[in-house]
């Protein structure tokens, strides 16, 4: 059993090695496969015609769904103001973090047609741009 690091008892911490470039090369494929994944979910979700058909059934006019799909480059800026926030808190930690809430954005757009029911169409439209805010803010 090992004892803490005290000053009786100096130990040096624990240094991780960087993986070689053989283990590098070997997790190659399953980056580039979760990359290509992400690309298919996103441009399938928030990004592709299927989003604007999705905007089009809950009955949005052009003017509210361009303004929706706008919505995402702007916050887009916010990466400027974050990036120190990002890199005092670890790049993997953000990058998972962030990579997770947005997924639970998507998911919350599920939501959308039971706002609607429950509590009518400017609810909803409050909701699915607050829901946008939240996907773009994750994004950037």
């Amino acid at each position: 059993m090992s004892t803490p690091a005290t000053v009786e008892n100096p130990t040096e911490p624990t240094v991780v090695a960087e993986p070689t470039t053989v283990e590098k090369l070997r997790g190659l494929p399953w980056s580039m496969a979760g990359n290509a994944a992400n690309v298919v979910f996103v441009k399938l979700t928030f990004f592709g015609s299927v989003f604007v058909l999705f905007l089009s059934t809950l009955g949005f006019n052009k003017t509210q769904t361009g303004f929706l799909l706008s919505l995402i480059p702007y916050f887009g800026l916010v990466a400027l103001f974050a990036a120190p926030f990002v890199a005092r808190y670890g790049l993997k930690r953000s990058y998972l973090t962030f990579w997770g809430l947005r997924q639970v954005a998507t998911f919350a757009m599920l939501l959308t047609p039971l706002i609607s029911a429950r509590f009518g169409f400017q609810a909803m439209f409050i909701y699915v741009i607050l829901v946008m805010i939240w996907f773009a803010l994750c994004r950037s």
